[in-house]
């Protein structure tokens, strides 16, 4: 359940990135439920060889393409990314793999396609 939903029309300052997710299978440990489109409850982590720190985490509004909710076992999906983070200017570059937490499992993956101007 996506915890933030009533704020999720809020507007977010930040980087604005396109991107390529995949969620894991329930069973597997993802997603108990799907999450609406736009959601702020996940948290996307720069993968280590990109970040010089041990990790870091970036506060992301995440919203399907397709408007549908992101649910477990998906693959291939196309999202759009707002991150309201100063750090995202730093670390959100095309190539760059994430992976999605919630709230402190990792429940996907994702890679960054292209970064956009607000």
């Amino acid at each position: 359940m996506c915890v933030h939903s009533a704020m999720a029309d809020a507007r977010v300052t930040g980087v604005h990135a396109r991107a390529r997710i995949e969620l894991d299978e329930a069973a597997g440990g993802g997603l108990s439920e799907p999450m609406p489109s736009p959601c702020r409850s996940l948290i996307f982590r720069v993968e280590h060889d990109v970040a010089d720190e041990d990790e870091v985490s970036l506060g992301v509004r995440i919203t399907t393409a397709s408007g549908e909710p992101l649910s477990p076992g998906q693959t291939g999906v196309a999202v759009e990314l707002h991150f309201w983070s100063d750090l995202a200017d730093v670390f959100v570059v095309p190539s760059t793999r994430l992976t999605l937490r919630y709230p402190n499992r990792i429940v996907g993956r994702g890679e960054v396609l292209e970064v956009l101007p607000f």
